[in-house]
């Protein structure tokens, strides 16, 4: 063979070696990505731990999977990677190892540090509770000791330790523990409310699920005044208000009071644990009011902190000083103790009871002859007794409110006044219905008792209906109607028909004061006829009562009187109710509209004029001698009106007399010399009392 060939050969094995050895690097790199591949395929589903080996473009895959579901999502995944023409599954289904121990907490808490230990299900739960626990308790040290199951969370549990956390972190002092199902909470706080509130929120987010075991203590509230009263009548004692230091004054109190005839079961219970006793023998004066009554038919002891009222009736010939003597008797030290006992019931005149009844709403007031009439007509009605007992009914009077409850209990809507032997009775539906109710009392009414039947008006009907008065749509002089406006801005308009010339003044003078006069408008005009009974002290009832509320409406006729506003706190709003249910005659229907709005954020303002500490009697009487010299009060030329350019004068002395709440004043009012003394003595009482 010539040399010439054997380098051709030689150079055609060289080439041949070359592309198998490219060829063989090719194939590797492909099966290398194929598999590389399939492990992120793995990876992207939560299988990161299997096996993979490539031969060619086969696969195959390895390792151990916890179900069938699990094992074919692998083999889905990974038929469909790229490169993968063949899969050999070489997976081995295993089950998981159950962890029968349960998780479990305890939270720990006390003023200085918050501490977490237990068995939490993995690392992940309990870096959340531990995360949850310290951000709702900042300020506190803070220690996680929790060890790790490393298992699956329980979510029920997990929930539940949420749960317990949160309640902890509202407590001051605490400490709550979580097992399998069950949570038990320990713990103190300052207020009884949020005691109350923690347990409620803690059980409202399990519903049954967890066996939840609450123990808050809450000292008990501090009352003020700290107050007693226990009332006599014929069915014997009742229970009008109690307060305890603790649970087992409580108990001694009840005990004492179960030994005497009780009026009802209820009444026996009603005793509040409470902080703001004035004193240790606090429990013994409470049983010497309950003895007190023990001697008299008919009577009431009243404690309000440290003093003591007995008031008591007795029939005629009863040793009155002796009875005085020995009520006033035996009380501990401190106590200051006032006894009336009288041989009657109190004398009043008008005899009035009012009765209303609306759905959820219904009252009565007014006076009842004895305990058990008005016991009576209480219980017709549904409602608590809250009439006083007086003398001074006229003849038939008993039997006349007798027939107007009964007819007014059998009606879902309507209100009644009796005055004397004067009624009126209002009552909804149509002319005929009303017509059938007034045919009906007077067949029973005693003779003598003159009888109104009239249309029950709503409150909003009312408001409406004087609402236009103030607009000045309704001129007719011989009707009286009064409304009130006060906007919140300051702004108070009045309107209506409201008396003669003095009672105008009187009663724009009492609503600047009440309500303010920087923007005051007075649309009142003066009326024809004698006023309804009543009428001024209703007015100033209803005045006083909107000047407790931020912005409202006061509207005001013949029996009836409806206030609507808005509150900036709930003590206003009841400032305004308790002001118009005790000032308003009792033969006035009281309606009430008020809610409660929060104040808006304060801004700094200059402090009002008239406002600061109080004054020295000495000082009151500089101020108010030096306002009436700068601006002396005016009248109208043989009148008790007060003149318009007065108002300045009025507005400073009700400044000044806010800052002299112990003051005791004269007002006097004077005239020329001129004409007859006797009436120019009465014009100058006039003034004094328009002032």
């Amino acid at each position: 063979m010539r040399q010439s060939e054997i380098i051709s050969l030689f150079a055609l094995a060289a080439i041949g070696m070359a592309a198998l050895m490219v060829g063989r690097y090719a194939a590797h790199n492909a099966q290398q990505v194929m598999v590389t591949t399939a492990e992120r395929e793995l990876e992207t589903i939560g299988f990161p731990d299997l096996e993979l080996q490539g031969d060619g473009l086969v696969l195959a895959v390895s390792g151990r999977v916890r179900s069938v579901a699990e094992q074919t999502a692998v083999r889905q995944r990974l038929m469909r990677s790229p490169g993968v023409t063949e899969l050999y599954d070489n997976l081995v289904i295993v089950a998981p190892l159950v962890d029968l121990r349960p998780s479990t907490l305890l939270i720990q808490k006390d003023d200085v540090a918050l501490r977490l230990t237990g068995e939490a299900p993995n690392a992940e739960a309990r870096d959340l509770l531990g995360a949850r626990a310290e951000l709702a308790n900042p300020g506190l040290s803070f220690a996680n000791l929790m060890s790790v199951q490393n298992r699956r969370t329980n979510e029920e549990w997990f929930r539940a330790a949420e749960a317990a956390i949160d309640a902890v972190s509202a407590l001051r002092i605490a400490e709550a523990a979580v097992e399998r199902d069950s949570i038990d909470l320990e713990g103190a706080v300052s207020d009884p409310e949020t005691a109350r509130a923690v347990e409620d929120a803690l059980r409202r987010r399990f519903d049954g699920r967890f066996d939840v075991a609450v123990d808050i203590n809450a000292p008990p509230p501090w009352l003020s005044p700290y107050r007693f009263a226990v009332r006599k009548g014929a069915a014997g004692l009742e229970i009008l208000a109690c307060a305890a230091p603790d649970a087992a004054e409580r108990s001694v109190i009840l005990g004492h009071f179960r030994t005497r005839p009780a009026r009802n079961a209820r009444a026996a219970e009603r005793c509040d644990i409470a902080n703001g006793a004035p004193d240790d023998a606090w429990t013994a004066a409470v049983i010497r009011a309950i003895d007190a009554l023990g001697p008299v038919d008919d009577g009431e002891v009243e404690i309000v902190d440290d003093r003591v009222r007995v008031t008591a009736f007795m029939e005629p010939g009863a040793d009155l000083p002796a009875l005085r003597a020995a009520a006033a008797r035996a009380w501990p030290a401190l106590y200051k103790v006032e006894v009336d006992i009288g041989e009657t019931l109190p004398v009043v005149s008008p005899f009035a009871l009012s009765a209303v009844k609306r759905p959820g709403d219904t009252r009565l007031t007014g006076n009842a002859p004895s305990r058990e009439r008005a016991e009576r007509w209480a219980s017709a009605l549904g409602v608590s007794n809250e009439l006083s007992l007086a003398r001074g009914a006229p003849e038939g009077w008993v039997d006349a409110a007798n027939a107007v409850i009964d007819e007014l209990a059998a009606m879902k809507v309507g209100a009644v006044t009796l005055n004397d032997r004067t009624i009126l009775f209002a009552a909804p539906g149509d002319a005929a219905l009303r017509g059938a109710i007034r045919d009906r009392l007077r067949r029973i009414l005693p003779a003598g008792y003159r009888l109104e039947v009239a249309e029950a008006r709503t409150p909003s009907e009312l408001a409406a209906s004087v609402a236009a008065t103030i607009d000045q749509a309704v001129r007719d002089p011989s009707r009286y109607g009064f409304a009130a406006r006060r906007e919140a801005d300051g702004a108070v308009r009045l309107g209506g028909v409201i008396g003669d010339g003095t009672m105008r003044s009187v009663v724009a003078a009492y609503a600047r004061a009440k309500l303010g006069g920087a923007n005051f408008e007075d649309d009142l005009i003066l009326a024809d006829g004698v006023a309804p009974a009543g009428w001024q002290r209703a007015i100033f009832a209803g005045i006083e009562a909107l000047g407790e509320l931020e912005r409202g409406e006061l509207a005001a006729e013949t029996g009836a009187i409806f206030l609507k506003g808005v509150a900036r706190s709930e003590e206003a709003a009841a400032a305004a109710q308790s002001v118009l249910d005790e000032k308003t005659p009792v033969d006035f229907t009281r309606f009430t509209e008020v809610v409660v709005e929060a104040p808006p954020e304060p801004e700094e303002t200059a402090p009002p004029l008239g406002s600061g500490p109080p004054l020295p009697a000495e000082a009151c009487i500089a101020e108010l001698n030096r306002v009436v010299a700068e601006n002396p009060i005016r009248f109208a030329v043989n009148s008790a009106a007060i003149d318009a350019g007065s108002d300045d004068a009025l507005d400073g002395l009700g400044r000044v007399l806010e800052r002299c709440p112990a003051a005791r004043l004269e007002v006097g009012g004077h005239t020329d010399s001129s004409g007859d003394a006797s009436a120019n003595q009465r014009l100058s009482q006039r003034r004094a009392a328009a002032v």
